[in-house]
């Protein structure tokens, strides 16, 4: 028969028992590597504006549509998910005045937790193989898939990893001063 301890009514299986649940999410806790993002990142220099009444930026506006924009030191490529490229030649000053991140830029208005339709900024480079040249391919869906490792990533849901344990995409910050939006971390 088990005895209860010091007056209680409870037996010492049953207060050791009650100990140990309460410790076991500290244990837990211990094992899991702690993941921490900051929503915008600095590693890579961006420095990049456009006038959003001006095609192909236009397309900014709407919610869920992503522009992939790449340079060469020469020519600006921007590219809508339906495979469409539009091409501006670069000045030498706009050549070596704009930063595009690793690989180039995702920009977009997300469908969703996007209240104030805001555009966002997301690097084209793969998170997951981090290199400038292997570059992230938007699709219309609002999914960006990378062509190496096949990991994808929802832009409409700030970026993260839909079907792996990967970082979310590195994201950029955006301001707007009337039709022009300036994506910059410097």
């Amino acid at each position: 028969m088990k005895r209860p301890i010091f007056g209680t009514g409870y037996t010492l299986s049953a207060i050791l028992l009650t100990i140990m649940a309460g410790m076991l999410p500290m244990f837990m806790l211990q094992g899991c590597e702690a993941r921490s993002y900051k929503v915008f990142s600095k590693k890579y220099p961006v420095l990049f504006s456009c006038d959003c009444q001006i095609a192909p930026y236009n397309q900014l506006g709407t919610p869920g549509r992503f522009l992939s924009v790449s340079r060469t030191f020469e020519k600006l490529s921007v590219s809508d998910p339906d495979g469409h490229e539009t091409v501006f030649e670069l000045s030498y000053a706009q050549g070596s005045a704009y930063s595009l991140g690793l690989g180039g830029l995702l920009l977009g208005t997300p469908c969703f937790n996007n209240d104030s339709q805001e555009v966002w900024a997301y690097d084209m480079a793969c998170p997951q193989c981090e290199k400038s040249d292997i570059r992230l391919k938007a699709g219309i869906n609002g999914m960006a898939t990378c062509p190496k490792c096949g990991n994808s990533w929802d832009l409409n849901n700030s970026g993260f990893p839909t079907d792996s344990d990967s970082r979310p995409l590195y994201r950029y910050p955006v301001s707007r001063s009337g039709t022009v939006l300036r994506i910059s971390n410097m």
